[in-house]
């Protein structure tokens, strides 16, 4: 997985449960890919891939796990309503912020 993000390794030092604790050092961190190899399929190291970012803000949502393709052929008609409706929502969003954006640069 490699190293805290720097904003995480400050609030991890800062935490007094951890004072003293350091992890070790990984001179060849090994990959999941590597790892699970012939163990896992391609879409579930994709999903594991994406939860186990370390920064929160670039890791995935519940619902962007639950429409992973990992997830194709299981997901219940009232999730793919839900993941439907949530996809909308971050398109108009997007479009929202692409007119702010527009508006404050001409």
């Amino acid at each position: 997985m490699g190293k805290f993000p720097f904003s995480l390794q400050e609030k991890f030092d800062e935490n007094p449960r951890f004072v003293g604790f350091k992890f070790p050092e990984l001179s060849k961190p090994e990959t999941l890919e590597k790892k699970y190899v012939g163990k896992m399929s391609s879409k579930a190291l994709s999903l594991m891939n994406g939860m186990l970012i370390m920064e929160p803000g670039k890791r995935p949502g519940a619902l962007d796990c639950l429409a992973h393709p990992y997830f194709d052929g299981l997901r219940s008609e009232e999730c793919e309503n839900l993941i439907q409706g949530y996809n909308q929502l971050k398109q108009q969003q997007l479009h929202s912020a692409a007119f702010i954006y527009n508006q404050t640069v001409n």
